[in-house]
């Protein structure tokens, strides 16, 4: 399935979580997008955390204090969450990945760092 890559300016978070619902974002990313989102796609239906076949088809990216972030938003998957919570808990050190409510909320890390 096709990957989308859309560039968002990070003002644009607010709207995208009223528009889309939540998702998840992954902080700082050395992938290009196209391979983060295969990798996430691989990985997430491997552990369970995508469920009945979905995918995440659309990857946005912004740019924040000179980091390049990548966000799955959940709009078109179905997703076991507790499982994603465990996955985010146990590779925060690698992925530093944040729900995108948090980050909206100035929670940088799933630790309520604030930023």
């Amino acid at each position: 399935m096709a990957v989308t890559v859309v560039n968002v300016p990070i003002d644009d978070l607010p709207g995208i979580e009223r528009q889309y619902g939540d998702g998840l974002i992954i902080q700082d990313c050395d992938l290009t997008p196209y391979e983060a989102a295969n990798l996430v796609n691989q990985t997430f239906t491997h552990g369970g955390i995508l469920l009945e076949k979905t995918e995440f088809q659309k990857v946005m990216v912004f740019q924040n204090d000179g980091r390049t972030n990548l966000l799955f938003p959940f709009f078109q998957v179905k997703l076991e969450m507790g499982k994603l919570v465990m996955w985010q808990l146990s590779t925060y050190k690698v992925c530093h990945s944040v729900f995108l409510r948090d980050y909206n909320r100035g929670k940088r890390s799933i630790l309520g760092e604030k930023w």
